[in-house]
């Protein structure tokens, strides 16, 4: 049975909105959000990670275990659905398919819209909320602490996936792995603390010789712009389209107690959670919403823009907000 769309009421789409609040960069104008918490389902109101499938669920990693929100309330997901456990929901990615993968209970999970299904091969799950990435062919990208792994599905068309160590270089094996994103034919990955690309065949590393200092390179993600942003836990760097060095963006910029993470609004928006509110970049602009400017808690973790248009912010003792228009 195919999971039907979920769709969500918005006054003003997201874009709008991020729009009108960075217009207003620098004032203490007040913004308005819909707050979720234990009254909706929510019971654990540390959020890690967000993400929407596409089927149209939202889902939100916390501390205490994976929900999904169905339009109207959070549920928590269980062994009735295949997860064995309820502890930290990190790394949650939406695959070329639509399905849902999902970092809990130190595995990865894939939700075929019914329930969850390990994925075997893999090892060393770490944190984090950008440690997958899609691959060619609907296979899966997945970073860990032992290396680089690929998952596939397997030949005998049961549904099931299966990974194996992902091919890099002999200097690459065993590095740990963070950040991953695809970028067309380039795939960019967090290797050990320096920023790789794999494009072509070939292997590029980036560290302190082209600007970029050695730290835990968490998040990766694009602008329209050919710009290359990179985050970890207390820096933002980006790559301008065509330079060969990293430049810091915002060096006072909040850092982020747990790891890094980045978002990218359809308007070309970049967003980051800190843990002083999240910021905002448009047009070379920052600005940063917190508690002060209409969210229940100052500390962020996650962003995720829906289908229509709506942002939703990770809070860290708050649960979920929704930015209303």
């Amino acid at each position: 049975m195919s999971i039907p769309v979920v769709r969500w009421r918005s006054r003003l789409g997201a874009c709008a909105a991020l729009s009108l609040a960075l217009n207003f960069a620098g004032s203490a104008q007040q913004y308005s959000f819909r707050h979720y918490g234990a009254a909706d389902g929510l019971q654990n109101l540390a959020t890690l990670s967000l993400a929407q499938d596409g089927a149209g669920y939202l889902w939100a990693g916390t501390e205490g275990g994976l929900y999904r929100y169905d339009g109207t309330r959070f549920r928590l997901m269980s062994k009735a659905e295949g997860l064995p456990c309820a502890t930290e929901a990190h790394s949650l990615h939406v695959a070329d398919d639509g399905a849902l993968w999902a970092n809990i209970c130190s595995q990865i999970f894939r939700f075929d819209g019914q329930r969850f299904r390990a994925v075997a091969g893999v090892r060393g799950m770490m944190s984090g909320t950008h440690t997958m990435a899609n691959g060619e062919r609907g296979r899966v990208l997945i970073a860990t602490l032992a290396g680089l792994y690929e998952a596939a599905p397997s030949p005998n068309g049961d549904g099931s996936f299966s990974a194996h160590p992902y091919p890099l270089e002999p200097k690459l094996a065993s590095t740990t792995m963070r950040g991953i994103a695809r970028n067309g034919k380039q795939l960019w990955f967090g290797c050990g603390r320096k920023l790789c690309l794999e494009a072509g065949g070939k292997l590029t590393v980036f560290g302190p010789d082209e600007g970029l200092p050695d730290e835990a390179w968490d998040a990766i993600d694009f602008t329209a712009d050919g710009s290359v942003w990179v985050r970890s836990p207390g820096s933002l760097y980006r790559k301008p389209p065509g330079a060969a060095r990293l430049v810091q963006e915002n060096g006072e910029l909040p850092p982020s107690n747990f790891f890094g993470a980045l978002a990218v609004g359809r308007d070309g928006t970049l967003i980051v959670p800190t843990d002083k509110g999240v910021a905002f970049r448009r047009d070379g602009n920052w600005q940063i919403i917190d508690e002060h400017r209409g969210l229940h808690a100052a500390m962020t973790t996650a962003a995720v823009e829906d289908r229509e248009g709506s942002l939703w912010v990770g809070l860290v003792g708050a649960g979920v907000a929704r930015w209303l228009g």
